[in-house]
């Protein structure tokens, strides 16, 4: 069997904090509410939110330890983990 290979250009490393987000969703009632964030890097964060977004839907998001100033990102990709819990890879704004 094939190893995974990694495809990433920035190191991701490991940070859980609970985070703010901002977001303009039209047909959901999710335009702001708490987030965990499992990594970040240079280039992005993960989270796990409790709705789902989809790619290309823009989202700020700040707090605490993770951004004393809002951070606007694009979302890549949203995966369902379970009822009400989803996985979110988010791209920070250039």
């Amino acid at each position: 069997m094939d190893s995974l290979v990694e495809r990433r250009i920035d190191k991701r490393d490991i940070f859980t904090v609970t985070v703010r987000y901002l977001a303009e969703v039209l047909e959901e009632d999710c335009t702001d509410g708490f987030g965990v964030t499992t990594n970040v890097s240079s280039s992005g964060v993960s989270l796990f939110l409790d709705c789902p977004f989809r790619a290309g839907q823009e989202i700020t998001v700040y707090g605490g330890k993770f951004s004393s100033e809002p951070r606007k990102t694009e979302v890549i990709w949203c995966t369902k983990i379970s009822e009400g819990m989803f996985r979110l890879g988010l791209k920070f704004a250039e």
